[in-house]
């Protein structure tokens, strides 16, 4: 018989493994409220924990639902925030991430191959064994990092389903959802306007790429469950205030695999756009020129997993060490009252 051990979220951690007796003691307790997350090994989602059958006593009130529509005003861009939010869930964040994540793993290995090409022909045409060996040792580094990103991407969205964190409501991620919308139809327009005007597509292209990260990040706004993030109905100004750091932290760590994608085809792209230099009427140089920095990008974008791990277990660190500053003065106080009760 399988033994059912359960995962339960404190302090933005993932807190477990615990026996359901442990998990209902807790709830009974106070240790463990309603709104709290929890996880079953193996399920696929964390899930509050009011929402788990006997877990809670009967007799346990449960949290004030939050307020209905037709109990706050409400405003024509509801429906817009609405309208996105019914549209696109949390699964097609997920799948969002998955599929970057995948093209951009798949076209290192298309980088690769360009790259020993673009070695091999440069260095035979300018008789230079040298920038063969460079090549072959630029190969040999993309393909530890695409090791490195497969490996950093799995953890990244481990992270990212047992770091929780809560607000009290939707009021920040509403707000912050809508600007990233306009705004990117804004960037869209007015790129794609002075694109017209000065016959530089370059822009136009950066206002797509600008509207759709808008749009994403709008997207992971209005789908906080995808980041890990409750909202819990009351929650003191510093849970609030780690909450919205939180949230912006996982945001940039959704958009990661994207980077990942974008410049890894971006790379492979200028890769073979020196190979088509190298066969033309133009000079080696400028082939170099041009291979050397579809290296680098392709390098710099093989990094991005590895770095977003790095400096999320950094974001984390630093927040328990603030945390465990706020807890001081309380321990003092504490401390005080103690030695004041020792006294005879």
């Amino acid at each position: 018989m399988t033994v059912q051990r359960w995962f339960y979220a404190k302090d933005g951690k993932g807190v477990g493994p615990v026996m359901p007796d442990e998990l209902r003691q807790l709830a009974n307790s106070g240790a463990l409220r309603r709104e709290d997350l929890v996880w079953l090994e193996g399920s696929p989602n964390w899930v509050p924990a009011g929402s788990v059958p006997g877990l809670f006593a009967e007799g346990t009130p449960p949290p004030p639902p939050p307020p209905s529509r037709d109990e706050r005003r409400y405003h024509v861009y509801d429906l817009l925030l609405d309208m996105v939010r019914n549209t696109l869930d949390q699964r097609f964040v997920d799948r969002v991430s998955l599929i970057f994540g995948q093209v951009g793993y798949y076209t290192l290995f298309a980088a690769m191959a360009v790259g020993l090409v673009l070695a091999l022909v440069v260095g035979v045409k300018t008789d230079s064994v040298r920038l063969i060996l460079m090549g072959l040792g630029a190969i040999l580094l993309v393909s530890v990092l695409q090791y490195a990103a497969k490996e950093f991407l799995a953890a990244l969205d481990r992270l990212n389903k047992t770091t929780a964190a809560r607000m009290a409501s939707a009021a920040f991620l509403n707000c912050f959802a809508l600007v990233n919308i306009l705004g990117g139809i804004f960037i869209l327009v007015g790129l794609g306007y002075v694109a017209i005007k000065t016959r530089s597509w370059g822009l136009s292209l950066q206002g797509v790429f600008a509207f759709l990260v808008g749009e994403y990040v709008a997207i992971l706004s209005l789908n906080p469950r995808a980041l890990n993030i409750s909202l819990a109905g009351q929650s003191s100004a510093g849970e609030e205030a780690v909450g919205v750091y939180t949230f912006l932290v996982k945001v940039w760590l959704r958009l990661v695999p994207i980077a990942f994608a974008l410049g890894t085809v971006i790379g492979t792209l200028q890769l073979l756009y020196a190979i088509a230099l190298s066969f033309g009427r133009t000079s080696e140089a400028q082939a170099m020129e041009y291979g050397f920095e579809g290296a680098y990008t392709t390098i710099v974008a093989a990094l991005q997993p590895t770095v977003g791990y790095v400096l999320f277990l950094t974001f984390y660190f630093l927040l328990d060490i603030a945390r465990a500053l706020l807890a001081v003065p309380g321990k003092l106080d504490a401390l005080a009252e103690r030695t004041k009760e020792a006294k005879p």
